[in-house]
């Protein structure tokens, strides 16, 4: 069932179409705007700003927070670990990278003492 929330920002009534469940969520965001609104006008003390240059600024302020948020996400973002078989296989291939190191650390020491 849908209702009409009434929103109250920088002074004006939005009315907004919501179901019940959504309601509160929608309210504490209206009131998080309304804060947001009120600090950004009193940014611009003793200038006009008018109801739509205020909605565009708090717009493009949200947009910038979210798309911070965005790119931390990405460089946040842990890869998944390998699957068992290449964890195995990327094993094996450090245990012959290993064997291979010693046979050559050997040979060296070898031609060191025969010299």
């Amino acid at each position: 069932m849908s209702i009409t929330i009434e929103l109250n920002i920088n002074g004006r009534v939005y009315p907004i179409a919501s179901s019940e469940a959504e309601a509160p969520r929608i309210r504490e965001l209206g009131r998080q705007l309304h804060e947001r609104a009120a600090k950004l006008q009193a940014q611009f003390s003793g200038v006009q700003v008018t109801d739509a240059h205020l909605m565009v600024l708090l717009n493009l302020m949200t947009m910038d927070e979210l798309s911070e948020a965005q790119q931390g996400a990405k460089t946040a973002q842990v890869p998944a670990p390998k699957p068992v078989a290449e964890q195995n296989n990327d094993q094996e291939l450090m245990v012959k990278a290993v064997e291979h190191l010693t046979t050559r650390v050997i040979s060296i020491a070898d031609r060191l003492k025969a010299a």
